[in-house]
């Protein structure tokens, strides 16, 4: 994990300590690097923490080329993909009704950028030719002969285009749900274990950078009583990317009243 992200993280820990918490003489110590974990020891009153710090990995298997994309770079990649084909279409005069783009797997990185062109002049030759009708069936937007999307024209009702992406429908969907657990699952099992290997003997702390757009923390707290290890941490802070955060768990009765 970069420093930024970690740096990210502690700034935003920091700040609920000394709001929610009302916590005083706060300091900070950094581990340097293969030292850790942890990543940082806090030190709050009399009582010192080893503050870990993890982020959400979510990754996809690519449609195309080789290996797998982060669940992240995936959803805001395409989303950006199809803003601009929907960009073009209204600049070009064509966008006439609702369009919906779906992908079932993400473009690689490698092939992202060629694909990514073909994917902009398709939709763009869709969109065109159902302009003057209500509902059109989906085609397949094709790079180098596979298939990585799918354009279908909805209806006539207001003017956009608007993605969809095949096995996270909605953001309450079972699957999604699932996904949380399993990410929280992984951070307790890693950390733990890493921790147990060093031989860390101070009350830990775990940081997790939240990057999956379909997370809540309702969710998180779903999640808390199905997961295993989380009792070996003294507490876990969950970290949006906007820098706010919550405590989803605490052994401390003082700090458990906030969560």
């Amino acid at each position: 994990m970069n420093w930024d992200d970690e740096k990210f993280c502690q700034d935003s820990f920091d700040v609920y300590l000394r709001k929610q918490l009302q916590t005083s003489g706060i300091a900070w110590k950094r581990v340097p690097r293969g030292d850790d974990p942890p990543d940082f020891y806090v030190t709050l009153g009399q009582n010192t923490f080893a503050v870990e710090v993890t982020r959400t990995e979510i990754m996809e298997n690519a449609v195309i080329g080789v290996g797998q994309v982060r669940m992240q770079t995936y959803l805001s990649s395409h989303i950006r993909l199809v803003k601009e084909i929907e960009a073009s279409a209204r600049e070009s005069g064509a966008l006439s009704g609702t369009y919906a783009v779906l992908f079932r797997s993400p473009m690689s990185a490698s092939r992202f950028r060629q694909a990514k062109k073909d994917a902009v002049k398709q939709a763009l030759d869709y969109i065109q030719r159902t302009h003057s009708v209500d509902n059109s069936p989906n085609e397949a937007i094709l790079h180098q002969g596979q298939p990585v999307c799918w354009i279908e024209k909805l209806h006539s009702q207001s003017n956009k285009v608007r993605e969809v992406f095949q096995g996270a429908a909605w953001v309450e969907s079972p699957e999604v749900k699932d996904e949380v657990c399993q990410i929280l699952q992984h951070a307790l099992e890693d950390k733990k274990a890493k921790f147990e290997a060093k031989g860390e003997p101070v009350p830990k702390i775990l940081l997790l950078l939240n990057t999956y757009d379909f997370a809540s923390p309702a969710m998180y707290r779903d999640c808390i009583h199905r997961v295993k290890d989380v009792d070996f941490f003294h507490s876990v802070f969950v970290v949006w990317p906007n820098g706010g955060g919550f405590l989803l768990h605490t052994s401390d009765e003082e700090w458990s009243e906030y969560i």
